[in-house]
């Protein structure tokens, strides 16, 4: 692992420790022997208060390089997320995760942080782009909004986080 790849996450990891969005999570996968792998993390994002994710939980992990922070991280929603800005791979098409090289007309900055990503995603989910991560999500948005945003709807469901169910004894 490069030592400037492991600086810049332990220094990310104890920011986020002390300022995090409410809500939420980012921290260093477990390996088997339970030691911390600060090159794979483990996220989860609250859906945005006001839109239909409002109330879903999101699981992601996010995959550093030893090329970090020149290179952004892989961020993936696990399971895979039904949306026209995630790949068929649960791999997330945001131009702030691509670098400017040509092919890419990205936005990766080694200045940005795990919580600026983060926060990008939770967005991007109410705010999708035509992209082409995904062309049959996509043809659905531009052809039949009504059976899109009912499909959608769904798939927010199986993102809610549901209150346990309280049994009363009498």
């Amino acid at each position: 692992m490069s030592g400037i790849a492991e600086g810049r996450l332990r220094e990310e990891r104890k920011t986020w420790r002390k300022d995090h969005p409410f809500g939420f999570v980012a921290r260093p996968a477990r390996l088997p022997d339970n030691s911390t792998d600060l090159m794979n993390w483990d996220v989860t994002i609250p859906g945005k208060a006001g839109t239909m994710w409002e109330g879903c939980e999101f699981s992601l992990t996010m995959k550093f390089t030893g090329d970090y922070p020149a290179t952004a991280p892989i961020v993936s929603f696990v399971p895979v997320l039904w949306h026209m800005n995630v790949w068929s791979s649960g791999r997330i098409c945001l131009n702030l995760l691509n670098a400017a090289d040509g092919t890419w007309h990205g936005q990766w900055s080694p200045s940005i942080t795990i919580k600026q990503i983060l926060m990008a995603i939770q967005e991007l989910l109410a705010n999708p782009f035509p992209a082409g991560a995904r062309p049959d999500v996509e043809k659905l948005w531009r052809a039949d909004r009504p059976a899109y945003d009912a499909r959608l709807a769904r798939e927010a469901d199986l993102y809610r986080k549901r209150a346990p169910e309280i049994t009363v004894i009498e």
